[in-house]
């Protein structure tokens, strides 16, 4: 944990950085795009990476995080370096 000041008001608010060794435990996916031949397949409905909003592509290395949203590995360690949530819902992860 570090402090920060708050904007402008002078207050500390505690920030929680994220334990690497997290980030090594979770669960580690290469990502396998569906069967382009399903008709429920489509383009607009590919997954993406909610930190660099691009689609996961086939052989992707992606991080799944315990409320199973995932992100890029590489998108995700820089996030982690500095917080200690999910980028998307904020659940705050523990050891």
């Amino acid at each position: 944990m570090r402090q920060r000041d708050g904007p402008n008001l002078g207050i500390s608010q505690i920030v929680r950085l994220a334990n690497p060794e997290i980030f090594e435990k979770l669960t580690e996916i290469i990502y396998q795009k569906p069967d382009e031949t399903k008709e429920e397949s489509k383009e607009d409905d590919a997954p993406q990476c909610a930190v660099c909003y691009q689609d996961f592509e086939q052989c992707d290395v992606l991080k799944q995080l315990p409320c199973r949203h995932q992100f890029h590995k590489a998108c995700l360690k820089p996030w982690f370096d500095k917080k200690n949530t999910c980028p998307l819902c904020r659940v705050e992860l523990s050891a």
